[in-house]
């Protein structure tokens, strides 16, 4: 999914676990933020963790999509409705003067390519 920062919400002593919420970019979407659940299991790419994640940043979150239809807690952030949330593989980040995926070729090579140390 891509989209802009929204709130960062926690981060962990790692730089790795947290939640943070993402302003998705497709217009389907547009005006609900997705909680993105991430651990130390995170891959990230262009960043060297939650901490240099900026609203300036376009991101490109890979992973799975959750549906909660109650209260949950996450990474310790308590959640008091339904929602749906992210828990990513990989996280890219790119400056605000890069483009972010546009073309089917950029996209099959983010989503089917091994992530870079980062």
């Amino acid at each position: 999914m891509q989209g802009a920062l929204g709130r960062m919400l926690t981060i962990g002593s790692d730089d790795a676990t947290g939640v943070f919420t993402l302003n998705p970019c497709c217009a389907l979407l547009q005006g609900v933020p997705i909680y993105v659940v991430t651990n130390n299991q995170t891959a990230f790419v262009n960043a060297t963790g939650l901490g240099a994640i900026t609203t300036l940043n376009t991101l490109l979150v890979k992973g799975m999509p959750y549906y909660e239809s109650k209260a949950v807690t996450l990474n310790g952030l308590p959640s008091r409705r339904a929602r749906w949330y992210f828990k990513p593989s990989r996280c890219t980040c790119f400056s605000s003067t890069r483009r972010a995926i546009t073309t089917p070729a950029e996209f099959e090579m983010f989503f089917f390519s091994r992530p870079e140390a980062g």
